[in-house]
């Protein structure tokens, strides 16, 4: 049986000893650099499940009747409908790590330990930044047809453009359940002069005097006619708090819930595009679930057969899901 070479080994233990050296600190800057993970992260909705081949939530939709009782009145003995299952496959990110043995930049050319040490970080702090693009994009990905799929649900997917509301399924549920889908409001007038009036509105829809919205995601033209607005009070309304003043975010709030704005964020305030420019959402309905024996995992390298390359991926295992709908929603242009 043939052993590893020297040198494959040697850079082998070099890439695994790095990778989990800085993995927890990779993982909080993956986590933080962007502003909304950052307040998923800081509102608690990451949540570990071991295992299984799909990720499952019960949704409660529907209510027992309360009704006036007589003498001699009887009830009828059955269970009403009130629960239901949503589920969602893993969504599964890869970064691949290449090398090769001989050539331009391989192990050969780098046999000696700072070449070593450079080639390790090098290779490492460019997995590193691709999973920060990945997680990044993947909060706004397009929305997903096709629900056995194992890639990431985004935002677009919980709460869709307004004519999409009630297409498809979410969850495998069919959206076309009213109480399956989020709440909208569209704009009126002008956004620079209505936008606190329509916010409230949806606020308060979303809310129902029961659980209101703690999260409001917009755009920068939507943060900054917010900012001007709150500009005399600018010191009551800043947030200095969980995932702001630490990590350099500027937050606002609104009615207590945090206002941040995101950069990929639609600020098209004059097509109908029916896309939301804002949204809110009910952090306790939202979960970000992922699989602690695959979370930033790096696996062993692998030879190519009859080849000189060897392969090693970084491998994040996860799903964003919402068990209800109602609680979250968005402004839109009609």
């Amino acid at each position: 049986m043939s052993t590893l070479p020297t040198m494959t080994r040697t850079v082998n233990d070099a890439f695994t000893r790095t990778w989990y050296k800085i993995r927890e600190k990779a993982i909080d800057n993956i986590l933080t650099a962007r502003v909304v993970w950052s307040a998923l992260k800081a509102k608690g909705c990451f949540k570990t499940q071991v295992g299984e081949d799909r990720i499952t939530d019960t949704i409660l939709h529907g209510t027992i009747d309360a009704v006036e009782a007589q003498k001699g009145q009887t009830f009828e003995a059955s269970e009403p409908d009130l629960y239901t299952m949503m589920w969602m496959p893993w969504s599964h990110t890869v970064v691949p790590l290449y090398r090769a043995m001989i050539g331009t930049n391989s192990d050969q050319e780098n046999r000696g330990a700072n070449k070593i040490g450079d080639l390790v970080k090098d290779r490492i702090r460019a997995g590193r930044e691709g999973l920060l693009t990945r997680f990044e994009t993947d909060l706004v990905k397009a929305q997903i047809s096709d629900e056995s799929l194992h890639v990431f649900r985004s935002f677009k997917d919980m709460v869709p453009d307004y004519d999409d509301r009630a297409t498809g399924t979410y969850g495998n549920v069919s959206r076309t359940n009213t109480w399956w889908q989020p709440i909208y409001a569209e704009y009126t007038g002008t956004p620079a002069v209505n936008f606190l009036a329509d916010w409230r509105s949806l606020y308060n829809s979303i809310g129902l005097n029961v659980e209101y919205p703690d999260l409001v995601v917009t755009s920068q033209l939507w943060w900054e006619y917010y900012e001007d607005t709150v500009a005399g009070t600018i010191q009551i309304a800043k947030d200095d708090g969980k995932f702001s003043a630490d990590l350099g975010f500027q937050t606002f709030k609104f009615k207590g819930a945090d206002v941040i704005w995101d950069p990929q964020m639609n600020d098209d305030t004059t097509a109908s595009s029916n896309e939301p420019v804002t949204r809110m959402h009910t952090t306790s309905k939202i979960k970000v679930t992922y699989d602690p024996g695959y979370w930033f995992e790096m696996t062993g390298w692998k030879e190519a057969a009859s080849e000189l390359e060897r392969q090693a991926q970084i491998l994040c295992t996860k799903q964003m899901h919402c068990n209800e709908l109602r609680r979250q929603g968005a402004i839109y242009k009609p």
